[in-house]
Parts: structure tokens; sequence; C-alpha cells
């Protein structure tokens, strides 16, 4: 056989910018990282320039932030700046130079920035968001071990408390079969594990409001959870968990509001389904179809969490069904997003704009 002739290196993107090809980057306000990853995702898998307004939260990112991507800066591909107001932020993403605009928050954000930019004759102007989720966790019935319920309980109580609850992907909504044997048992296990964690302050603006809210709509059916306390560290009552008792759902007393917004606070609805006698049937023919209805928020991301005696078929028949970004398995999604830094995809599910619009990552593009 013929030697095969070394290829040469792969060159670096070349395409020169045209004017009102700028990339705005709203930076997130509640991950210093994430910011990081949307202008290099921009910058050098779109061969876009990129000017990075930081989030009012987080100005003390500038300095890190100016000698992390210096390289870029001194070539005038990137610049950073702190925010300075509404006025401004909108006077940045309607300006004449800004062709595109990526954005980490909300769908009241995206929304806004969308307006401003049709108001100001820009409707040509695109947008890519990742914009949160009422981020369920469907436990499957079956026949669990006492290390698997403790194992479940750990997860879903380190993605509701971390960061006080203030991610894209915190644990939102607990789905549980009506009539799983071992539903009370796990409940429990959970509750006592949330309280085992320690807690943290819930310091993202509205987070407390956002959680009164929804403890004045549940009433006696909001239970506080209090947890361990760290050190020097200053808490309220409102940082800790409350959980809310959504009821069953299709029952007259059923109330899932808190799956239709995202908290982005310490709060955790429970749903009850009605089955789980076959945990096969159970997950593709109840808990997905729910999940994937406009009574969950969003699409971004999910969990699944199954012991050892679930059928493996009917798990990765409900994965494949799940209408969403990621899909963890006894794992917490946020490793979805790790994995989008190193190859892999994160953004929503691409059958609609639940949860923004868009990708991060994808270097290899495997979607």
């Amino acid at each position: 056989r013929e030697a095969t002739p070394p290829q040469p290196p792969p060159q670096p993107l070349q395409r020169q910018p045209s004017d009102g090809a700028v990339t705005l980057v709203l930076g997130a306000g509640n991950q210093s990282f994430l910011g990081v990853v949307d202008v290099l995702s921009r910058c050098l898998q779109h061969a876009e320039p990129v000017l990075l307004k930081l989030h009012p939260l987080r100005p003390w990112l500038s300095p890190p932030l100016l000698l992390i991507l210096a390289p870029l800066i001194a070539r005038n591909i990137v610049a950073v700046t702190l925010d300075r107001g509404v006025e401004q932020a909108s006077a940045l993403c309607t300006h004449p130079l800004v062709g595109h605009v990526h954005l980490t928050g909300s769908e009241e954000t995206a929304t806004a920035v969308r307006a401003s930019l049709d108001r100001a004759g820009r409707p040509h102007v695109g947008i890519t968001s990742e914009l949160g989720c009422a981020t369920p966790w469907l436990v499957s019935p079956g026949a669990w071990s006492g290390e698997e319920l403790r194992h479940a309980a750990t997860l879903i109580a380190t993605a509701k408390k971390g960061n006080g609850g203030c991610n894209c992907l915190s644990a939102q909504v607990v789905v549980v079969a009506r009539d799983w044997p071992q539903r009370g048992e796990f409940l429990s296990l959970l509750t006592a594990t949330i309280a085992a964690q320690p807690t943290v302050p819930a310091y993202y603006p509205g987070a407390h409001k956002r959680r009164a809210a929804l403890g004045a709509l549940y009433g006696a059916r909001a239970s506080p959870v209090v947890g361990a306390s760290l050190p020097h560290t200053r808490l309220t009552a409102e940082d800790e968990v409350l959980l809310l008792d959504c009821g069953v759902a299709g029952e007259a007393s059923f109330d899932g509001a808190a799956l239709r917004t995202e908290a982005f606070c310490p709060a955790l609805a429970v749903v009850q389904l009605p089955g789980g006698a076959d945990p096969g049937e159970y997950l593709c023919g109840a808990a997905v179809p729910f999940v994937n209805s406009d009574a969950c928020l969003g699409s971004l991301s999910c969990s699944i969490l199954a012991p050892a005696s679930a059928p493996a078929q009917s798990v990765n028949a409900a994965v494949a069904a799940l209408k969403y970004g990621a899909v963890g398995v006894n794992a917490w999604s946020v490793l979805g997003y790790m994995a989008s830094c190193r190859g892999g995809t994160w953004g929503a599910h691409p059958d609609g704009p639940r949860s923004g619009l868009g990708r991060i990552g994808n270097a290899f593009g495997v979607a």
C-alpha cells in the first residue's frame, strides 16, 4: 500500500467580519465561567468578533477576563465592557454594528431583547439563547435498594441546593409514581438529605421574592426544610429549600403552577402521576409525556433516576422520547454542560423555542 502523505495542519478560521457582524454576548449573572464559554464559542467556532457585556452582579470578573482573553483582545477580536444599566444594554443590542446577540438568562430577558431590536428596526439581528427550565427529575418505580434510594436523594438534593437553587439546571420538579410502593420512603429520605446538606444563600435578585410567592400560593402544601449551616455564612429562612406538594396530576386538587415558571430559587415541587405498577409503561406512557407537555416549562435538561431492576430497554426508550437538550441517567444534567466544553452540545431541544435557541459547544458538529 502507498503511504498516505502527511496532511497539513488545520488552518484557523480566516473569515474577516463584515460590518454588522459583531456579536454581543450578554454575560450570565449566576456563574462566572459561562461568559468565557459563550465568547470562545462565538469567536472561535462562528468566526465572529465579540463584545462581552458583564452582568451587573459580576463586575469583578473584568480584571481576570482581560487576562484570560488577552490574546483575542490584543487582536481586536474580543472586547469586554461593564454593565452600566438597562439603557446602555439596550443601546448595545440595537447598535448598527451588532449583527447577533447571545444571552444566558430568562425568557423575559430574551423577549425584551427581541422587542428592543424590533422597535429599533433591526428584525434581521439574530438571537441565540440559553434560557433555563423548570428542570424535572423522573424517578422510575420498581424495586430500589437502600443504597440506590440514598444515591438518588443525594443527587436531587445537590442539584437543588447548589448555588442557592439559582442555576438553569437546578432541580425544580420531582416526578414520582403514585402507586410506587417505595414512594413515601423515598420522599422522606429526600427531605432528610436536603436537611443534612449545607444551605447556601439564595443571593440572586428576586430569589427570595419568587420563593415567597410560591409559598403563599401553596400555603399548607409548602414545607420549608432547614438545612445544615456553614461557618461564617449569613442565612435567612428564605434561603432554605421549600418543598411544594403539587398533588396527583389529573386530580381536582392538583396544582401545577410551580412547574410553569422557572423558580430560580430554593423551591422544589413534587408531582405524583397515576400508575407505577409497570416501570416501563409508567416511564414512557406517563412520565415522559407529562414532562414533554406544556405542564413543565422549558426543554433544556432533565434527569431520569432508575434502579438496577428497571428494564434497560424502557429507560433507553424514555431517554429517546424526552424532548430535552440533555438527559442525565442516574446523574445530574450538569454533566451535559461539562460535556459541551469537550465537544458535546448544550442547549434547548430543537423542536421549539422552549429554553432558548441555538447550541453551546458542538465543536465536533454532532448536532
